[in-house]
């Protein structure tokens, strides 16, 4: 669990830099990530299924490599 949680909070702090992001992309990024944490925090089991499904299509097995997800 550790394990993706720190990569998680790795995807969270990228995606909310604003540097050269447009206000308006930067108050969706915002929108999405603070869904994302509620997501999380209410249907644990989904979120960890959509990420193992985002790894397989990127060519990764599964998160097992994940320390927390197995």
């Amino acid at each position: 669990m550790a394990g993706l949680s720190a990569t998680c909070g790795q995807h969270l702090v990228h995606g909310s830099r604003r540097g050269c992001l447009g206000q308006s992309q930067a108050n969706s990024e915002q929108a999405d990530i603070v869904r994302e944490k509620q997501e999380f925090l209410t249907d644990w089991d989904r979120e960890v299924a959509e990420l193992a499904a985002i790894c397989q299509k990127r060519g990764q097995d599964t998160l097992a490599h994940m320390p927390g997800t197995n």
